[in-house]
């Protein structure tokens, strides 16, 4: 079970890489390249921070120093913005490029398949669900290489955070695991209730493009019939946003508790560093850099965790995908 689990995952990021770098070599290797960037310059901005404020409440410091130092800070955090804003322009330009070569091949697949491929509600679901899931490709592809730049950014914080006080780093490890394991759970509850709803959504879809065609719009006319569709979508739309939206407003009032939870990480460091402070054991760049890094690693940690679940989600999505892609022409 979890030999085939792997496999299939290792497939999928294979599948998922190299039908990125096929829609577009140039901007998956820029994609690559702004994602080490972003990894790298934030961790040494917050060290400067830390040595300039030391610097700063320290008499015997060169203001030369602080000002070089202070100048490196503000050329990384100028090179992070503009970094962002390339990211932005490249992620569409990519984005187009990606959803223009899978169309390709969903034109391709369907030219060639019988007209009773289109007969089969099983097959029209497959379709749509292709389609629905094209993101899913370049997802998987920057979900591997978040999860590599997370990875990095906790490893760092807590050797920095154990280094400082090793407790701390465990306690917060230990308080981010009812995050894990509620997140987990509630990612496969949103994936099975997506299954289940399959139909309803096919039959929405069904309702929807009637009031957009022509020849049956001159139908429902004819023989008026409109409240009859209408009363039906609503119907079918008020099942699933009622269903949906109980869920939603469920997953936010518990995972608002165990975010508070995750928090009081945050406070435990801050009182530590505020009593070394008044000690003397540490200075004021010092406190303002532990606060940083124990924040880094609750929402590094968070965030590995939360794309970890869309890893998860997005294989068993691929797997479908592939099905697709792989279906032989009748």
């Amino acid at each position: 079970m979890l030999k085939n689990l792997l496999n299939s995952i290792l497939k999928n990021i294979w599948f998922g890489i190299k039908t990125s770098f096929l829609a577009s070599g140039v901007y998956f290797s820029l994609k690559c390249l702004v994602l080490l960037s972003t990894t790298v310059i934030p961790l040494i901005t917050i060290w400067l921070w830390k040595e300039i404020l030391n610097d700063i409440t320290d008499i015997k410091s060169n203001k030369n120093t602080v000002i070089l130092l202070l100048s490196i800070y503000l050329i990384l955090k100028f090179i992070m913005y503009m970094l962002w804003r390339f990211d932005e322009y490249v992620s569409l330009r990519y984005s187009d490029e990606l959803r223009f070569y899978i169309e390709g091949v969903m034109i391709e697949k369907t030219s060639h398949m019988d007209l009773s491929f289109f007969d089969s509600a099983l097959m029209g679901d497959k379709v749509r669900e292709a389609r629905n899931n094209f993101n899913i490709m370049s997802e998987m592809t920057w979900l591997v290489f978040n999860l590599v730049s997370e990875f990095i950014n906790i490893i760092a914080a807590l050797i920095i955070v154990c280094a400082y006080k090793w407790w701390i780093g465990v306690i917060t490890i230990l308080l981010l695991l009812p995050y894990t394991i509620y997140n987990k759970k509630h990612t496969d509850k949103l994936l099975r209730m997506e299954k289940e709803q399959i139909r309803d959504n096919r039959k929405l879809d069904y309702y929807n493009s009637v009031f957009f065609d022509n020849n049956i719009q001159f139908e429902i006319k004819l023989n008026n019939i409109g409240t009859y569709f209408i009363s039906k979508y609503k119907e079918v739309w008020s099942k699933l946003y009622k269903i949906n939206k109980r869920e939603d407003i469920r997953y936010n009032i518990i995972n608002m508790f165990i975010l508070i939870l995750n928090v009081s990480s945050d406070f435990v460091m801050l009182i530590m560093s505020v009593f070394d402070v008044v000690n003397r054991k540490i200075g004021i760049g010092d406190l303002q850099y532990n606060l940083n890094m124990i924040t880094r690693l609750r929402d590094q940690a968070s965030a590995l965790m939360a794309d970890l679940n869309r890893f998860l989600v997005n294989n068993t999505r691929l797997n479908e995908l592939q099905e697709f892609i792989e279906l032989k022409p009748e």
